[in-house]
């Protein structure tokens, strides 16, 4: 015959049974919270007030705290990230360089003493003028390249250039005003010569590379007529001056 002897022997059980059932209900029963009274002293009664309705809580009404909790976290506000400013630095102007007709090529770094880029820039303002005049004009420079190329001047004048750095929030200081060395030259009627002129040496024999002229006189470009010579003969050469013709546009021989 089965025996409950956990009643018998332990009546802790039976207290904590009653207990759970009462906290279902809502209810302390009077033993518990009396001897509870009789238990706290008065600098501890309020804190173990609070764990005993913590205590009391029901599965759903704790749920429903939880996600109270959950809700104030997520409508804290969040750190403010720090906003990008725009470009300090001035950049500096290496050259400008006139072309060979009305303009100026222009180069520059975004920093004096050193190829490095800066990586907020996403663009540059390039201006000119008449040196010593008044007011600046825009020329359309686009992309991160450090090279603009100044047209449709006035010639026999000179010009003064000037760059800054920009990005999303806006631009930075203008460079130093660099002026060019030489004034703007005329368009010439006929053929511009070729320019940028490099020789490879190689095995008796040299090759030869060019860039072709920027300006042809509204003329189709049929060739190129190269000569060569020895710049210091030695007593006896027969070498003397060569021709060779190039047919075409291609710019290498």
């Amino acid at each position: 015959m089965f025996e409950n002897k956990s009643s018998s022997r332990n009546p802790f059980v039976v207290s904590v049974s009653r207990y759970a059932r009462a906290a279902n209900r809502r209810v302390i029963p009077p033993s518990l919270r009396s001897s509870s009274a009789r238990r706290h002293t008065p600098a501890t009664r309020g804190r173990s007030s609070v764990t005993r309705s913590i205590r009391l809580l029901t599965p759903l009404a704790a749920a429903a705290l939880v996600f109270a909790l959950a809700a104030l976290v997520l409508m804290l506000p969040a750190a403010p990230t720090e906003a990008q400013s725009a470009p300090t630095g001035k950049p500096y102007i290496l050259e400008v360089a006139r072309i060979v007709h009305l303009g100026y090529d222009v180069w520059w770094r975004d920093y004096p003493d050193t190829p490095r880029r800066d990586a907020s820039v996403t663009g540059y303002d390039v201006q000119y003028r008449e040196s010593g005049t008044m007011p600046w004009s825009d020329h359309a420079h686009t992309g991160t390249t450090w090279f603009a190329r100044i047209t449709g001047l006035e010639a026999g004048k000179t010009y003064e250039v000037r760059v800054r750095k920009k990005n999303a929030t806006g631009a930075g200081p203008w460079s130093e005003i660099e002026t060019a060395a030489q004034p703007v030259q005329s368009r010439p009627a006929n053929i511009d010569p070729p320019t940028w002129i490099r020789v490879t040496p190689g095995n008796a024999k040299a090759t030869l590379t060019w860039r072709a002229p920027d300006h042809t006189g509204g003329r189709t470009l049929g060739g190129y007529r190269i000569s060569v010579r020895e710049s210091e003969p030695e007593p006896g050469s027969t070498f003397g001056t060569r021709t060779v013709d190039v047919t075409g546009a291609a710019t290498t021989s």
